[in-house]
């Protein structure tokens, strides 16, 4: 394991298991030893990075990553608890929900209708929250929601996420980033016809993964990522739910999918619809 940060305020951590690796980092379960209290610590090896320009651009990433986190505080964003780094070596120390994520909850196994409703208004919450503050995630999937104990939604990794200006400048996004199969179109079309994109794309990603949650696949997974990338920006994207849908839910997933961006409902008008509102 790599050595740990002790420079963090308020903590004297022992970490316990790996919970999860990338090509230049890990994701540690540890125990804050003087409270007990079960933390996630997320660290990145800086040690050669010299010449080694995947590894720069990773840290530049974590970096970011830092950078927005410690701006965020929501019930529905996992929490932020501070960062230190090293000479070889950048972390930080974020909520550890013990529930997993909603990907381990249904890959194998669907959620009901009305368990998908209540945990789809929590992510909306979140991307709410996340819009308001200019921020585009632009990687919502099950597998970046987090669950605790309780079953109830966090959003988590921000390394892609963007904060942009205010819409009055009409400065967006305008590099293609995210998981090819929760791409919204606008999103595939931005490098090759530099064009913008802005919160409307996380909507997208978030109907492919209320589709995920009602049906364990977003759309166009029967292909692979650069044929589905391809359909996804030049035809029209039309989900298949299971055959007990309600109306409700139909019209709320079929929304999200509006190819025009403009037309595309925001987090908080996805709010008022009757399929959320029970939740609330």
């Amino acid at each position: 394991m790599v050595e740990f940060i002790s420079d963090i305020d308020n903590f004297k951590l022992k970490p316990i298991k790996v919970l999860g690796s990338c090509a230049f980092g890990k994701v540690y379960l540890c125990i804050d030893e003087r409270t007990g209290k079960k933390l996630a610590m997320k660290s990145i090896d800086t040690g050669n990075t010299d010449n080694n320009a995947n590894a720069k651009k990773e840290v530049e990433k974590f970096k970011h990553e830092i950078s927005l986190f410690q701006t965020l505080k929501h019930e529905q964003i996992v929490k932020y608890y501070g960062s230190s780094s090293k000479s070889t070596c950048v972390s930080f120390l974020m909520e550890y929900m013990e529930g997993g994520s909603l990907y381990d909850k249904v890959s194998n196994k669907a959620l009901d209708e009305k368990t998908a409703s209540e945990k789809s208004y929590q992510i909306l919450c979140g991307l709410e929250y996340l819009h308001n503050k200019n921020i585009v995630h632009r990687d919502i999937k099950c597998a970046n929601i987090l669950l605790d104990l309780y079953g109830n939604c966090k959003l988590a990794d921000f390394g892609i996420s963007k904060q942009i200006k205010t819409i009055r400048s009409r400065v967006g996004c305008k590099t293609s980033a995210g998981t090819p199969y929760w791409m919204s179109p606008e999103v595939i079309s931005a490098t090759f016809l530099d064009i913008e994109y802005g919160k409307k794309a996380d909507i997208w990603s978030f109907g492919c993964t209320v589709l995920e949650m009602l049906t364990t696949k977003p759309p166009w997974s029967h292909l692979d990522p650069t044929p589905a990338m391809f359909q996804i920006a030049s035809s029209p994207t039309i989900p298949h739910l299971p055959d007990n849908s309600s109306n409700s839910c139909i019209t709320f997933v079929n929304d999200c999918f509006q190819r025009d961006p403009k037309i595309r409902p925001n987090a908080l008008q996805l709010l008022s619809y009757d399929w959320v509102k029970r939740s609330a």
